[in-house]
């Protein structure tokens, strides 16, 4: 099985989300997310604006739980 397969079935299996670090260490991030809560979809929308504006309390708790990075210089 490749790492992608084995990748994508943890995320079906166990809460997790997926993010990708392209080479030169750039976050891709999504254009569109969907938020999920003991296997029930919560949120879906634009990723920008679900980021900015969540709706649901899960979705805010959620983006509170993300740690900040100091960027480097």
């Amino acid at each position: 099985m490749s790492s992608l397969r084995e990748i994508n079935q943890l995320t079906v299996e166990l809460p997790t989300a997926q993010g990708w670090v392209r080479p030169a260490n750039e976050v891709s991030l999504p254009t569109r997310i969907a938020v999920m809560r003991s296997g029930r979809l919560v949120e879906i929308g634009d990723a920008e604006h679900l980021l900015h504006h969540p709706i649901q309390q899960y979705t805010r708790d959620l983006l509170a739980a993300v740690p900040e990075v100091a960027a480097r210089h």
